[in-house]
């Protein structure tokens, strides 16, 4: 039975139209400040709610359940140029759970590489590639148990070993402590072989056998002292040659080093045995041809060998346009592009070298113009203010990595202009030119640029990756797309006789004005032939140059930078199964007619 408050039903029974609509107002005002106050929770809650959206959620797990105190990485990749851009690392909690925050980096694809570091495990991997837009990411690892390795490592006479680099496959590498000891863990069961290697001393192996995961310790490992080798590079005129490289070659093992002030290399590891006739030393140096000598076992000691490295002849010169300007960002190119040949570039004013070559060598030298086609490519700015206000200087790296550049950028409230100037090999000769608007404080900008002196434009963007500061100043991702060369310019070849005397010999070349080539391919029963390319090839009697043109309407195609000589026309249809040729022509032919199915004999000139 319930009871009934009297309170209650008297309210309820007498109730006038007043007190309703003072209901109704506290109601509505309830209503009000409940929504006043939902909407500044959300004006705190959005943000948190945002960021925590691109995370990845992960649980590692062993045989026996969650795995606590397990190290993971995470190797962060935009996969649009396929390359790292961040490396994360956690441990496991209680749960074996961990997190990962990816807000910070905005690319519509990542490549993530998760690995995995414990003593009690084997080493874990696993690779996804998500779309940002599909994050959060929930994901386990499954761990296997592995076994753990201890021992010490010491030399002949017992003096402990410290920084000894002990390595197998599938495991993590490791070194020994300053007291020799060392440990390797995460072996898989069954059969590894550890390697220890030292400078200075001889590789020992340990071969590790478990049937399962098990502690395994007291190994004693004792590291013989291997002989040094000693030399030194000069010249034929006896004067020593600093950084060298020297390379000590036996039974397809290598060890490098490179020669000081004093032309004196060292190099440690040596075999305490070196069977006669088996060893050798390669000798390469900046103006020297790579010279390769015998080396006597007998004469490995803590003397210097004496080492003459031979002196080549190299060929240095300008290269220009039919101007007479100089042809920035021209290649210069020995030999054909298919055997690997030496390339030099031309800086901005047109300058070039390369070499060494043997002297009295035949050289078949081919000047390139600046590229024809649209390139783009990517690199890394790092901006440091300069001492004047709104003025940055820098370097820049291009990717792959291995060339650099320098810059300077002022920016005068509205826009940034920046210069580049190229500082080695495979990048533009000529400086380049930027311009874009700016409001002072975006991390994003997007504009224009000119390759001076050679024609080019394009467009680039800047896309801020960290920040040192106010400004500019921080590190930055640049993308350039530039469009193709409207230099009407075409190679240029030699064949140069080299000199018997070693040094630096010159050459100049003049680019040649483009000749034009066009024509029609035709099938066996006269129709045109269609949905596919024409290639120049055998240009002279070489593969440097290999432009190709398409086959449009009615079997045509047309080449608007052919250089004098002699070549061959191959055209192939969109499948490769007919191809017309190979027809050798000449530079400024109009109205050329391939026939698929021709035996190559023919010239059509003689028509």
């Amino acid at each position: 039975m319930s009871m009934r408050n009297p309170m209650t039903d008297t309210l309820g029974a007498q109730q006038r139209p007043g007190t309703a609509i003072s209901l109704l107002f506290c109601a509505i005002f309830a209503l009000s400040v409940t929504s006043l106050f939902a909407q500044e929770m959300d004006l705190g809650v959005e943000p948190e709610l945002e960021q925590t959206r691109y995370r990845v959620d992960g649980t590692v797990r062993g045989p026996a359940g969650p795995a606590e105190g397990v190290t993971v990485h995470l190797e962060v990749s935009d996969m649009r140029i396929r390359r790292q851009v961040g490396y994360l690392q956690t441990h496991t909690d209680t749960e074996g759970m961990f997190t990962f925050d990816l807000s910070e980096y905005d690319f519509p694809q990542l490549g993530l590489e998760f690995y995995t570091v414990s003593p009690r495990f084997i080493e874990g991997l696993k690779i996804e590639v998500v779309n940002r837009e599909d994050l959060p990411l929930s994901l386990e690892l499954n761990l296997q148990p592995g076994t753990m390795a201890r021992g010490t490592v010491h030399d002949t006479e017992g003096n402990p070993l410290p920084e000894v680099y002990i390595q197998a496959p599938g495991i993590r590498p490791q070194q020994s402590d300053e007291d020799g000891d060392w440990e390797c863990f995460g072996i898989p069961p069954g059969f590894t072989r550890l390697q220890f290697t030292k400078d200075g001393y001889a590789t020992e192996q340990l071969e590790i056998r478990s049937q399962e995961p098990e502690v395994l310790e007291g190994f004693e490992i004792t590291m013989k002292s291997s002989r040094q080798l000693i030399g030194r590079v000069v010249n034929w005129g006896g004067q020593p040659v600093p950084e060298a490289l020297v390379t000590f070659e036996y039974r397809d093992r290598g060890k490098n080093a490179v020669t000081n002030e004093e032309g004196v290399a060292r190099i440690v590891g040596i075999p305490a045995v070196i069977e006669e006739g088996a060893a050798e030393v390669l000798l390469q140096a900046k103006g020297y041809l790579p010279t390769r000598l015998p080396l006597d076992p007998n004469e490995i000691g803590e003397r210097p060998i004496d080492w003459t490295i031979d002196r080549g002849v190299s060929l240095a010169g300008t290269v220009k346009l039919p101007d007479g300007t100089p042809a920035a960002g021209s290649i210069i190119m020995a030999g054909e592009e298919a055997a690997g040949a030496p390339q030099a570039q031309a800086s901005a004013d047109g300058t070039w070298e390369i070499g060494p070559f043997p002297p009295g060598e035949e050289l078949i030298l081919t000047a390139l113009p600046p590229s024809f086609e649209p390139t783009w490519s990517i690199a890394d700015l790092v901006v440091q203010p300069s001492a004047e206000s709104n003025k940055y200087k820098g370097n820049v790296e291009l990717w792959p990595k291995g060339f650099s550049s320098t810059f300077a950028i002022e920016y005068d409230g509205t826009t940034m202009r920046m210069r580049r100037y190229d500082k080695g090999d495979h990048g533009f000769g000529a400086p380049i030119n930027y311009e874009a608007p700016w409001d002072g404080a975006s991390g994003y900008l997007e504009g224009t640029l000119e390759v001076v002196g050679m024609m080019q434009s394009g467009n680039f963007t800047l896309r801020q990756r960290s920040s040192f500061g106010e400004g500019l100043a921080g590190e930055w991702e640049l993308r350039e797309e530039i469009g193709a060369s409207e230099l009407k310019v075409a190679p240029v070849q030699e064949v140069v006789q080299l000199p018997f005397i070693t040094g630096l010999a010159n050459m100049d070349f003049k680019l040649d004005v483009a000749q034009e080539l066009s024509g029609q391919v035709l099938t066996e029963d006269g129709h045109p032939f269609i949905d596919g390319y024409v290639f120049l090839t055998r240009w002279n009697d070489t593969d440097v140059f290999t432009p190709r043109a398409e086959i449009e309407a009615a079997g045509r195609f047309h080449f608007n930078r052919v250089p004098q000589g002699v070549f061959y026309l191959i055209a192939y249809d969109e499948e490769q199964a007919n191809s017309a040729g190979p027809f050798p022509a000449r530079g400024g032919v109009n109205d050329l007619q391939l026939i698929a199915g021709d035996d190559g004999e023919h010239d059509p000139l003689d028509d």
